[in-house]
């Protein structure tokens, strides 16, 4: 006895099979591209960014306001401006401040010619690390952590901002500015 079984592909030639699958692909791949032509389409803009910290450090080597650098920017063509946030390296590495580790406690001293960063370390610090003494030390200097002659103030939390270790799970608030162990060795 012999069964003759039908099977539809076997009937089929097998370059039938292979152009039927090619063109699924390319119905597929058409679908594709039409959807991204129109995507494309709506979106003619470009957008043109300069990180802070580069328009910044243009400023200080051009011997120029940050305000002025960034007006010949966006006279330029630039449309954005990144901000990143500071750390005691890039503060440092901008020319804005200084630092030296003694013991329990950081001297920050900040560069004449940035008026208001003395100001915006502190309230950092406040945010990062409530409760850590922060005392001004002559016009353009903080003292971080330890004593200073009997006298200090804990850094002011601003009221918009939780403290730092509620938003980042209690990890972090052990060096100002966002320095590590590594950067608040003395220098």
């Amino acid at each position: 006895m012999t069964t003759n079984s039908f099977s539809p592909l076997k009937s089929l030639p097998t370059d039938l099979l292979l152009v039927v699958l090619i063109a699924l692909g390319l119905i597929g791949g058409l679908v594709s591209a039409a959807h991204r032509w129109s995507a494309e389409a709506r979106n003619r803009r470009v957008e043109l960014v300069v990180d802070y910290g580069d328009a910044q450090a243009l400023a200080n080597t051009t011997r120029r306001q940050i305000d002025d650098v960034l007006a010949q920017l966006k006279a330029a063509g630039i449309t954005t401006v990144a901000v990143t946030e500071d750390s005691l390296a890039t503060l440092n590495g901008n020319g804005i401040l200084s630092y030296a580790r003694d013991g329990d406690t950081t001297l920050l001293t900040f560069a004449p010619g940035f008026p208001g960063q003395r100001a915006r370390v502190i309230q950092m610090l406040a945010h990062k690390a409530p409760g850590l003494i922060v005392t001004p030390e002559g016009e353009n200097g903080l003292l971080v952590g330890g004593q200073r002659h009997g006298q200090h103030r804990q850094a002011q939390q601003p009221a918009c901002c939780a403290p730092f270790g509620e938003l980042h799970g209690g990890h972090g608030a052990e060096y100002p500015v966002g320095a590590g162990a590594d950067q608040a060795a003395v220098r």
